[in-house]
């Protein structure tokens, strides 16, 4: 994904109130394997509104900032008020001064260089009957763009909650035949990365989102309706995938010789289902049908783990977004 799609694909997420777990998008054929993506709100290392308690706003301030370029360190800034500002529920709130918890940062990088190199070599063309072949040059310009951003959360009294630097780099390049290549845009690279920093040091403070991909199996003789199933999760109908799916395991275990893979391969889409739209009992009871089913499939037995830290997530976020 380039820069300005994840930008905007951030950019999105945050602007927009979303559940607190959607189902999003399509699946995604990887060779012959068929995967589905969730989008998952996951916690803030920092809970705001557990350390400003009953009474009090949760709010994030912005305390001292260094840099070695001001205007970029500004930028950083701001785009951070503009996350904590539109963070999702709303309930974490950006002020002025004096905040329950303040974020001192330092831009320790903020750089771009450019080089412009050259190769010669044989080149021919068609001149009327002829072939003709000249010496031709090849420009390469290649632009990199670093950053390296770090930020602390500190209470009220001084302590510091937790730290993080982000770090990055983006490379573009741009060739030519016999003229210097076009210019590459070093603003919009920094641009970019200013923005990437933001968004992973806004993490400490803010629910952010992630996107879960999972594998998904065809169920033998019954598939069309496991791909109805499908075809409904994918638009976050949780409750219609659940049914249909249901309805997969019945008509494969009443078959005179159940295809046990099939059957799992259901059981494991009631899993997901369950998972997702937060039944994690039901997710755990399905999970344990599929590995009867077919107990040498390693994808089944690591989604136990899984289901535990969606669940983990899924109660820290409540906390933090106040809908314990």
């Amino acid at each position: 994904m380039s820069a300005d799609m994840l930008r905007q694909a951030v950019q999105t997420a945050i602007a927009r109130a979303l559940p607190l777990v959607l189902l999003v998008g399509m699946g995604v054929n990887l060779g012959c394997v068929e995967t589905v993506s969730f989008s998952v709100l996951r916690p803030a290392r920092v809970n705001v509104r557990g350390i400003a308690g009953d009474g009090r706003d949760a709010t994030v301030s912005l305390g001292e900032w260094r840099g070695v370029n001001s205007n970029a360190t500004e930028d950083i800034k701001q785009r951070i008020r503009e996350l904590v500002t539109n963070s999702e529920g709303g309930v974490v709130r950006f002020a002025q001064a004096d905040g329950v918890v303040r974020l001192d940062g330092n831009v320790a990088e903020h750089s771009s260089k450019e080089d412009v190199t050259s190769t010669q070599y044989q080149c021919s063309k068609t001149d009327g009957k002829k072939t003709v072949t000249s010496t031709c040059t090849r420009w390469t310009r290649k632009a990199v763009a670093r950053i390296r951003v770090s930020m602390n959360v500190i209470d009220e009294a001084g302590k510091m909650l937790a730290a993080d630097t982000f770090s990055d780099s983006m490379e573009e390049e741009t060739t030519a035949t016999n003229e210097r290549p076009a210019p590459i845009d070093h603003d919009r690279m920094l641009s970019a990365l200013r923005y990437s920093a933001a968004a992973h040091l806004a993490r400490m403070v803010v629910p952010y989102r992630v996107m879960v991909s999972k594998r998904w199996y065809k169920c033998g003789d019954a598939n069309d309706t496991c791909k109805a199933a499908l075809t409904q999760l994918r638009v976050g109908n949780f409750e219609v995938a659940i049914n249909l799916l249901t309805r997969v395991v019945d008509q494969l275990k009443a078959s005179p010789k159940p295809d046990a893979k099939a059957l799992a391969a259901a059981w494991w889409g009631l899993t997901l289902a369950h998972e997702f739209s937060g039944d994690y009992a039901a997710a755990r009871a399905s999970l344990q049908e599929a590995i009867a089913a077919n107990p040498n499939e390693a994808t089944f037995a690591r989604e136990m783990a899984s289901i535990q830290q969606e669940e983990n997530s899924r109660k820290q976020v409540a906390k933090q977004i106040g809908e314990e």
